[in-house]
């Protein structure tokens, strides 16, 4: 369902998920506020009458019960996402696909359908020592205080009222229906250490939790612990958002005994130290198996692994697993290992760097990143794997460590190749086996064509610009000292395995945000908003809590807060070339880049007033059948959203068939594959950054990632129909300009789009070239992005159209899309 849009003279500037965040006052009242604001989380707005949106909810229930009758009738399936919100729950989860939103605006994966504490009260956190008694002896103010009323009330939001440490005297454990707002916090912030945090146990297994801007420091008091432990077979809907965790001794977030649908997002997981079991170093961050399922991990930032990043088991059957857009630095040998019989993955956008833990590769041969057995199906696109200082594993004499030795010592420094480093290198050899064998083996692990449909999308960046992201954002924020020194060791190449926690010196200062009325919501956020706001009532949002609107607020604010990243991608690059005379793998270079189209004399928006599509041209077949861009961009990250993937058709005996149309479908190009140089081949990566650049602004309708290769079943959005327009800048066409229609009908995922052309026209896509878009309401949003040098290096100008119209929350852009041919009148756009 899309989000409401933004009120008439609202500000609002993206944020790193692709949602808009808000120019408003500080909500901890540490901004000034100015009278005649309209309150607002952008994504979270009161821009309906309370009759609009009853009428519009009873319009969204009416469409989803047809659309789910529908489905039935036909037998043809909804992407498991879909399938999920569209059907009832019987734990106190949302009552329908209509009005199903995420946990919080920015929340991916197979966890983000959780209502958590939504309808719940509010428990205060206001002191940080912590005693291990018994329910009815704990004092008033205690975190572990707070997760015992919030059981008896069958959920609750927990905010913290102070800044520091709670020690853990034993496992916490957290009861279902339950959101723990680390971001409530004032000053530096919270963060637990001496226990593990349970998200489930044997005997009480719990359903939509939500855990954002928590940290994890360790000092365990028992050996061989994990930080997080999400377990129990009928525990689900789980999302972990901006925790960083460090110091663990086994697992960061383990996901085991049957827990599914999950997402660890924007976190830190790393840094291990010591297990005090046979195995040492044993900092592996995800373990999921023992029946758990259904996992999503993606724009996390790694450190220091010995491997399970992550480790899905062949205790799962037919395992589901997102990977995509993390960035993993400083790993063992195999960071990633997927052993899941009959299991299927999606491996997108990520970034792997070798560090001074990893272990160089044999004379000529180049190990793989991402192993897999029992017949697992992978989909790798768009994945990067850069060289670095490690070490051979072999002792002076070299003699090959084995046995505990590996766990705790270094061998001879020896440069690690990195397995793919730039487009030029084919990325199937970042996958293979654990026997050495690279590339697609029958049966014990294949690369599958396509990405899997039934494995709910995330917001896909390229990594030249996701790992900045990523590294700017990661963890808990505000950053405290760990974090820091863990992005200052991937800067510096630096860091490695510990036995010993380091003193970082971590401090965690701060006081309380003035709350009278002791409702979770500061003063100066309810003065804002000129009344007295119950947390659980809906002044601000239909759906949303009145605290969520708040508690998204102070997560924008710690996102907007959070300093520059001094690097860029090509620093990357560079600190990953290998010293004088490493002589390195061979390796072919792919063929057969897609074709770019020819630039034709167009004429300017003086020569030609009414902005008339001219006739199409003799463009070169080849050209016409060229992938369509797939990526949109706003003004402040330039975040790409890739179209979903295909939908594939349901059999009757329920397997997955999917159908691509050849002309016209991208799905095994890698995304991020551009039309090459031929002079690009030698390597050089700065010609290679400018065609990706050049791609990433759409310029010359360079296409990066498929569209859908097959229309989705009868019911769902039907039929396209050709729609065409021109767009004018000024006095001029603004030509590689992005067009998006964003649909406002509930269960429609598709975004048709198209590039603008010389001459300002535009075609709108939706499953091949120039076919149009389904009949329906859309928002339209424009934006326009051009590649530059900075200081010699590639990069993007800013958005050169308003902000407003870069967002489908805040353009005043509208599109109706009939049956029949469809020419919009001409956009005309003001500088």
């Amino acid at each position: 369902m899309p989000r409401p849009a933004v009120p008439s003279g609202a500000s609002c500037a993206p944020d790193r998920a692709g949602h808009a965040s808000g120019e408003f006052p500080n909500a901890s009242g540490s901004r000034r506020v100015q009278a005649g604001n309209i309150p607002r989380v952008c994504g979270i707005v009161p821009d309906r009458s309370p009759r609009e949106s009853a009428l519009m909810m009873a319009r969204r229930n009416v469409v989803a019960v047809l659309v789910s009758l529908l489905v039935l009738l036909s037998g043809e399936g909804l992407s498991a996402q879909q399938q999920a919100a569209s059907r009832r729950r019987n734990d106190n989860g949302p009552v329908d696909g209509a009005n199903t939103l995420p946990a919080f605006p920015g929340a991916e994966g197979f966890g983000a359908e959780t209502t958590h504490a939504r309808g719940k009260p509010v428990f205060h956190v206001t002191r940080l020592d912590d005693e291990d008694l018994g329910p009815k002896y704990l004092k008033p103010g205690f975190f572990r205080r707070a997760l015992y009323d919030a059981k008896v009330a069958k959920g609750g939001y927990i905010v913290f009222d102070v800044a520091g440490v709670i020690r853990l005297t034993r496992e916490a454990v957290i009861p279902s229906h339950t959101y723990i707002a680390g971001q409530s916090a004032p000053g530096a912030g919270v963060a637990l250490e001496g226990a593990a945090v349970l998200i489930g146990t044997r005997d009480e297994p719990v359903q939509d939790v939500v855990i954002r801007h928590l940290r994890h420091r360790g000092r365990f008091l028992k050996k061989g612990s994990d930080a997080f432990a999400v377990y129990a077979k009928e525990t689900r809907r789980v999302v972990l958002d901006h925790v960083s965790v460090s110091f663990f001794q086994d697992g960061a977030v383990d996901i085991t005994a049957g827990a599914e649908d999950v997402t660890v997002q924007w976190s830190h997981l790393g840094d291990a130290v010591d297990s005090k079991t046979d195995e040492p170093y044993h900092g592996e961050p995800h373990l999921i198996s023992y029946g758990s399922n259904r996992v999503t991990l993606h724009h996390n930032y790694y450190t220091h692994t010995h491997s399970r990043v992550p480790f899905m088991s062949d205790k799962v059957d037919h395992g589901l697993l997102e990977f995509s857009n993390n960035v993993v630095y400083n790993y063992r040998k195999y960071p990633s290992t997927l052993e899941s019989p009959g299991g299927r993955g999606n491996v997108l956008g990520n970034l792997f760097v070798a560090g001074p833990n990893t272990h160089s590769n044999d004379p000529g041969h180049i190990r793989p990143l991402i192993f897999g057995s029992g017949g697992f199906q992978v989909y790798l696109q768009g994945n990067y794997a850069l060289g670095g200082m490690g070490h051979d594993n072999r002792d002076a004499s070299g003699q090959t460590f084995k046995g505990r030795d590996q766990h705790v010592k270094r061998g001879r420094t020896a440069w690690v190749e990195g397995a793919r480093e730039s487009e030029n290198v084919p990325e199937i050899r970042m996958l293979g086996t654990s026997q050495g064998r690279t590339g697609t083996v029958p049966g014990i692990v294949e690369a599958a064509p396509e990405r899997f449909a039934d494995i709910p999308p995330v917001t896909i960046t390229p990594v030249p610009e996701n790992a900045l992201r990523v590294l700017r954002l990661f963890g808990a924020l505000p950053r405290d000292k760990t974090d820091a020194r863990l992005l200052s060791e991937f800067v510096g190449r630096t860091g490695e395995w510990k036995m010993e926690m380091p003193e970082d010196g971590n401090e965690y200062p701060g006081e309380p945000f003035p709350d009278k009325d002791h409702d979770g919501l500061p003063d100066a956020f309810e003065a804002l908003h000129k009344k007295d706001l119950k947390p659980s009532g809906h002044d601000l949002h239909p759906v949303y809590d009145n605290i969520e609107v708040y508690l998204q607020q102070r997560s924008e604010e710690l996102e907007q807060e959070a300093p520059p990243l001094e690097l860029t991608w090509n620093d990357i690059l560079k600190a990953s070339q290998p010293p004088p005379g490493v002589k390195l793998t061979s390796v072919t270079p792919e063929t057969n880049p897609p074709p770019t189209p020819e630039p034709t004399s167009t004429p300017s928006p003086a020569e030609n007033p009414a902005g008339n599509v001219p006739e199409k041209s003799d463009t070169p077949a080849a050209v016409k059948k060229a992938p369509v861009p797939a990526t949109s961009h706003d003004s402040s990250t330039k975040a790409v959203a890739v179209a979903r993937p295909p939908r594939p058709e349901v059999s009757s005996r329920g397997s997955t068939e999917s159908t691509a149309r050849p002309a016209t479908s991208t799905a095994s190009q890698p995304e991020g594959e551009a039309a090459r140089d031929s002079s690009s081949a030698t390597g050089s990566m700065v010609p290679m950054a400018l065609l990706w650049l050049a791609g990433l602004a759409g310029v010359g309708g360079i296409a990066w990632a498929g569209l859908r290769s097959k229309k989705p079943s009868p019911g769902l959005s039907g039929d396209v129909f050709p729609v065409t327009g021109r767009l004018v800048f000024g006095d001029t066409y603004p030509a590689g300009a992005l067009v998006v229609l964003h649909p406002l009908t509930p269960l429609v995922d598709i975004h048709p789009r198209a590039t603008v052309k010389q001459d300002g026209s535009f075609e709108i896509s939706s499953y091949g070239q120039g076919d149009g878009a389904p009949a329906g309401e859309y928002r339209l949003t424009v934006t326009w992005h051009k590649p530059i040098l900075v200081q010699g290096q590639p990069s993007l100008s800013a958005n050169r159209f308003p902000p407003r119209l870069a967002q489908p929350e805040t353009t005043d852009l509208n599109v109706t899309v009939s049956p029949g041919v469809n020419q919009l009148p001409p956009i005309k756009i003001q500088p």
